[in-house]
C-alpha cells in the first residue's frame, strides 16, 4: 500500500466483518457487517472518490 500511495495511487479498503482495514486506511476505508451492505457502501466510496477529484 505504501508503494502504491508513493506512486500516486489512491488506496481504498473495504472490510467485511473485520475492522483491521480501518487501522491500515483510516481515511479511505469502510467496514460492513452484512453482505447486503456491500453494493451501497462500494458505490458510496466510489462517489466520494469521484466527487473529491471533481472538487480539486
Amino acid at each position: 500500500m505504501n508503494v502504491a500511495q508513493k506512486l500516486g495511487f489512491e488506496v481504498y479498503g473495504l472490510g467485511i466483518r473485520d475492522e483491521h482495514i480501518a487501522h491500515l486506511l483510516p481515511q479511505t476505508s469502510r467496514v460492513i457487517n452484512d453482505l447486503s451492505d456491500l453494493a451501497p457502501v462500494m458505490f458510496d466510496m466510489l462517489q466520494t472518490a469521484l466527487l473529491k477529484g471533481w472538487a480539486s
